[in-house]
C-alpha cells in the first residue's frame, strides 16, 4: 500500500488545501479543477481528483444555513473526539471541518482557488471539509449495472456514495431506477439484495443517533448517513474548538485561524472496505437535556429521510423490518446508557424518545401525550427487557 502525505501541523494542511498541487503531473493544469460530487438543498459540493478535501458552497436555498452546519459539525466532531479518547469506539465517521470562507474576507483565495473552474467561479460562503471518497469500484459497478444502467460508469467511480435507507422497503413495482450517481438511495431491500449486513448498519446508526442525542446534545434533524470509502488522512485535534467558533460572528472566515500543531500519519485503506459517514448538519440544532429536548428529537426523527428502521404495525410484528427496529431500539438504549451519568442526562429520557417514536410511527399520539403518559404511569423501558447480545 502506498503512503499518503504526512501533515505535520494544521498550517501545513491548510496550505496544502488552499494552494492546489505543488508539483502538477505533466499535461495537468497548475490550478485545481473541481468536479461536482454532491448537491442538496443547502448547496453543492465540489472536489479535485486526488485531493482529500471538498468545498461545500452555499449556493442552494436561502433558507438553509451553512454556518450552522459548520458550527454543529464542529460540535459533533469535538464531542466525538473526546468520547473516543475516553474509550468509546464507534463505527461511523464525521468529515473533519477545515475552515469556513466568505467572499468578503477571502476574496484573494476565491480568485486563486475557484475562478479557474467556471461552475464555481462566483464566490459564496464556503465550507472546506474532509472529502468522503466514493464507494469501492467493484460495488459502484454493481450499483450501476443493477440500478442505473444509463449512468456513465467512469463518472460514478469518481463520486458515487449511497444513502442508507433502513427505514424504507420497496417492492419491484415501486422501485425506481437511480436518477443520479452522486447520492444513490439504498432502501433496505436493496441493501439485502447486495448482500450487505442490515443488522450491522442498524447498530451503527443506533450508536450514531444515541451519541448525537446524549453525547453531543444535537437533535440530528435532517442529517444524512451515506456509505463511502474509509478515511484517507489521519487527523488529530488540530481544528478550531466549537466554543471558539461559537464566539465568532456568523459567517466569519476561519481560514487563517490556526490551532496547535499535531502529526498526521496516514495509510491507504483496503480497496473493498465500506465506511458509514454522518454528514449534513445545516438543519440540526442543539437540544436541551430534558423532556423538551426529547420532543425536539422525536420531531427531528420524522423530519428526516428514512435512514433509521421504523416500528411496524401490529399485523407486521413478525416481519424482518420489525426485527430490525427491535435491534435498533435495543442498541440505541444500550448506547444511550453509556452517557446517562454524564452531563445530567436523566435515565428516563432515552426511554421517552423510543416511546415517542413508536407512538408517532403507529399514529397513537405525539411527544406531548407521550410525556404525560410517562409522567402519570411512571412508565420506564428497562434495558434488560429488550434483550441482550448486542456488543
Amino acid at each position: 500500500m502506498s503512503e499518503l502525505p504526512v501533515y505535520t501541523n494544521r498550517s501545513e494542511l491548510i496550505s496544502k488545501i488552499t494552494s492546489g498541487s505543488t508539483a502538477p503531473e505533466p499535461g495537468r493544469p497548475r490550478t485545481p479543477v473541481y468536479r461536482k460530487i454532491g448537491a442538496g438543498c443547502c448547496g453543492t459540493v465540489w472536489a479535485v481528483d486526488g485531493k482529500s478535501y471538498a468545498l461545500k458552497r452555499h449556493d442552494g436555498s436561502i433558507y438553509r444555513n451553512l454556518w450552522n452546519e459548520y458550527l454543529i459539525q464542529s460540535r459533533v466532531l469535538e464531542t466525538l473526539n473526546k468520547a473516543q479518547s475516553d474509550g468509546y469506539a464507534f463505527d461511523f465517521l464525521v468529515p473533519q471541518c477545515h475552515f469556513f470562507a466568505n467572499p468578503q474576507q477571502d476574496a484573494s483565495w476565491f480568485h486563486k482557488e475557484t475562478t479557474p473552474s467556471p461552475s464555481i467561479s462566483v464566490p459564496c460562503d464556503t465550507m472546506c471539509v474532509e472529502r468522503i471518497h466514493p464507494l469501492p469500484a467493484t460495488l459502484v459497478q454493481t450499483l450501476v449495472e443493477k440500478y442505473s444502467p444509463a449512468t456513465a460508469l467512469e463518472d460514478a467511480r469518481h463520486s458515487c456514495l449511497a444513502r442508507l435507507y433502513l427505514g424504507r422497503r420497496q417492492t419491484e413495482h415501486q422501485a425506481r431506477r437511480f436518477s443520479s450517481h452522486l447520492n444513490l438511495p439504498l432502501t433496505v431491500n436493496r441493501v439485502e439484495d447486495l448482500h450487505l449486513d442490515t443488522l450491522k448498519y442498524a447498530m451503527i446508526l443506533a450508536d450514531a443517533l444515541a451519541f448525537m442525542h446524549w453525547g453531543a446534545h444535537v437533535d440530528a434533524n435532517d442529517v444524512e448517513f451515506v456509505l463511502g470509502s474509509p478515511r484517507r488522512v489521519a487527523y488529530s485535534d488540530h481544528f478550531l474548538p466549537y466554543s471558539e467558533i461559537g464566539d465568532l460572528d456568523p459567517g466569519s472566515s476561519t481560514r487563517e485561524m490556526l490551532a496547535a500543531d499535531h502529526n498526521a500519519p496516514t495509510t491507504d485503506p483496503p480497496n473493498d472496505e465500506i465506511q458509514v459517514w454522518l454528514l449534513d448538519f445545516d438543519c440540526a440544532r442543539v437540544m436541551t437535556v430534558d423532556e423538551a429536548g426529547v420532543q425536539q428529537a422525536v420531531a427531528a426523527y420524522f423530519r428526516n429521510d428514512p435512514y433509521y428502521p421504523r416500528p411496524q404495525s401490529a399485523t407486521n410484528q413478525l416481519s424482518p423490518d420489525q426485527a430490525l427496529w427491535d435491534a435498533f431500539k435495543c442498541r440505541y438504549l444500550r448506547t444511550s446508557s453509556r452517557f446517562i451519568t454524564k452531563d445530567g442526562v436523566e435515565e428516563r429520557l432515552p426511554d421517552m424518545f423510543v416511546v415517542g417514536v413508536e407512538k408517532r410511527a403507529l399514529g397513537d399520539g405525539n411527544p406531548r401525550e407521550t410525556q404525560r403518559e410517562l409522567d402519570r404511569a411512571g412508565a420506564k423501558v428497562e434495558l434488560r427487557e429488550l434483550g441482550d447480545g448486542f456488543p
